[in-house]
């Protein structure tokens, strides 16, 4: 009896029947939500993009509201004005004071219209790139064309004006007449030079350029020190060549003795 009801229970359906895992009614609501969104949101941004923002300027040009290729021939107008304008460079510190001029085609400057317009145009995947589609854009800067080398070589003239080589510093005897003669030594003082640092006014200019003010470009000149300093070689003055012609000097060789006064060999130490 007890078998058959052990059996009888091994074959019932209910037991044997897997379990099954409904997903509940508000979590098909959350699920449909997030498509509607992601959904909503990707096509605002593919419908907002393929013109730029209402509200855009570049180069001073306002360029809201214009498809790709119009952005890209406004900005390639606006170009053409500002490639035949020098840009003006402006040399400051270490006691420069000198201005110069490169101009752009030389320099190897130029913007890049197409890139400026893909930019200006694309989909508004961001949402701060959204957001301006919908209030208004900015003004944005082009994207520009470098060409580092033809910069460099461009103000190089400029850092050539700049230039000033040190001047070491030195130790003299001065000769001053009487019975005997006094001998002093003379301290000349080194000067501070100056250099401009080509590849970082390049750098300073091609990130400011273009220039729609017309405003020169601050670039800062750089201190050359001379090997030794003041200090240095008046120590050496106090130290070496005051005590060297404190008194004659005597030559000995074969035998004999000469005695030089300070007035004599003091142009040969200098």
């Amino acid at each position: 009896m007890v078998d058959q009801q052990a059996q009888q229970g091994a074959a019932d359906p209910v037991h044997d029947r897997p379990r099954q895992h409904r997903i509940r009614p508000r979590t098909w609501v959350l699920v449909g939500l997030a498509v509607l969104v992601g959904g909503g949101y990707t096509g605002a941004a593919l419908a907002l993009g393929g013109e730029a923002p209402r509200g855009t300027s570049v180069l001073g040009v306002d360029v809201g509201g214009m498809d790709r290729d119009q952005v890209r021939d406004a900005v390639r107008a606006a170009a053409a004005d500002l490639q035949a304008r020098p840009v003006a460079v402006r040399v400051a510190g270490a006691g420069a004071a000198t201005s110069g001029e490169v101009a752009p085609s030389a320099a190897g400057l130029s913007v890049d219209a197409e890139g400026t317009a893909d930019e200006v145009t694309s989909p508004a995947w961001e949402p701060r790139d959204l957001w301006e589609h919908v209030t208004g854009g900015t003004t944005v800067r082009p994207e520009v064309d470098v060409d580092t080398t033809a910069l460099r070589g461009a103000l190089q003239p400029l850092a050539d004006s700049v230039a000033l080589a040190p001047v070491e510093g030195a130790v003299t005897f001065e000769v001053r007449p009487g019975t005997p003669a006094v001998v002093e030594p003379v301290v000349a003082e080194p000067q501070d030079g100056r250099s401009l640092d080509v590849a970082a006014a390049a750098d300073r200019v091609a990130a400011a350029w273009p220039v729609l003010d017309g405003a020169p470009v601050e670039v800062e000149a750089r201190t050359e020190r001379p090997s030794v300093d003041a200090a240095a070689i008046r120590a050496a003055a106090d130290a070496v060549a005051r005590p060297a012609v404190a008194g004659d000097l005597v030559v000995a060789g074969g035998g004999r003795e000469v005695v030089l006064a300070p007035a004599t060999f003091a142009p040969a130490l200098a």
